[in-house]
């Protein structure tokens, strides 16, 4: 597979999308995904945008099947791009600007100037989990003062070690996610632990 498979037709980094990420690390993260999307987990797999087989979840994507009616490979070169007239793209772009950080759209200038090789460098490397180096879904950042004493202050409370154990999993999972401090593949598995590499550097979580 060639790194440019992960050149995403509007302009996001495919090596960091969810369907992607389930499909090639496989794992918890896989059946949840399919869950949420309410397929099969054999139904959530794709290869990448410049690389789509009959088999792809990304075949799906309302974004590819407009592209594909139209007789673009990318969405730049449509005209309704140029005017910003296309409601599914501007409410795509504003979603992962508001919600990601990512500027889509200045990711479909950077490859219509030619840049992608370089761009899917950069995202790599912007979008690599700090515990197993694999792309995350959000780029990780540093928590927060305030983040860190509220996660703090939950370990602090008194409840019962097995109400503790399912909160761990299921409230602050949760919690961790919306935060975007931490969002990856590994994260369904290694949770308890990377939070205390981060937080306090202890791996005891209860």
């Amino acid at each position: 597979m060639s790194e440019t498979d992960l050149v995403g037709r509007c302009g996001l980094y495919c090596g960091a999308c969810s369907v992607y990420r389930a499909y090639k690390d496989d794992g918890e993260y896989l059946n949840r995904l399919a869950e949420h999307l309410k397929c099969p987990p054999e139904k959530v797999r794709c290869e990448g945008c410049q690389v789509l087989t009959k088999e792809c979840w990304g075949n799906e994507c309302k974004i590819v099947q407009c592209l594909n009616s139209k007789g673009f490979n990318f969405c730049y070169e449509c005209p309704q791009f140029e005017d910003n007239s296309c409601e599914k793209y501007e409410k795509l772009a504003k979603g992962y600007l508001e919600e990601d950080n990512v500027d889509i759209r200045a990711n479909m200038a950077r490859i219509k100037l030619g840049q992608a090789e370089a761009w899917l460098k950069e995202s790599r490397e912007r979008f690599k989990c700090p515990y197993c180096k694999t792309p995350c879904q959000r780029a990780p950042r540093s928590a927060t003062t305030a983040e860190r004493n509220s996660l703090r202050s939950f370990r602090r409370l008194k409840l019962p070690i097995k109400l503790k154990a399912e909160l761990s999993f299921q409230v602050l999972n949760k919690w961790w996610r919306e935060l975007s401090v931490f969002n990856c593949t590994c994260e369904f598995l290694q949770f308890p632990l990377c939070f205390h590499i981060e937080f306090s550097g202890n791996p005891a979580f209860l």
